[in-house]
């Protein structure tokens, strides 16, 4: 992905079994970070802002970040550290993905 590129990232989110964690009661949040060591985030998007982060299938567990041009544009070329969790009603919070994000230099 290149810095300054409008991007929509799918998550289908299964559990152990590889069956479908269903998303309908529950808020989710997406973050991009340094590192898995950093405290703050970069980049933070949650579902309560469909334009940010949209559950598309909820019963199925896919959703979708959406990531836009101003969001990356002044960020470094560099490997970043990204997850989603899981807020349920209760307060529960639950872990769901997490991996890296290798952003390159902006083409134009």
């Amino acid at each position: 992905m290149a810095a300054g590129d409008d991007v929509d990232i799918q998550f289908t989110i299964k559990d152990a079994l590889g069956v479908a964690v269903n998303l309908t009661n529950g808020t989710l949040d997406w973050y991009m970070k340094e590192s898995a060591d950093s405290v703050t985030a970069i980049l933070h998007k949650t579902s309560t802002q469909v334009t940010q982060l949209e559950i598309t299938n909820a019963p199925g567990g896919i959703c979708v970040v959406h990531l836009l041009a101003a969001d990356t544009q002044a960020l470094a070329a560099n490997k970043y550290f990204h997850g989603i969790k899981l807020l349920e009603q209760d307060s529960t919070h639950h872990f769901l993905a997490e991996g890296y994000i290798t952003l390159s230099p902006a083409l134009i």
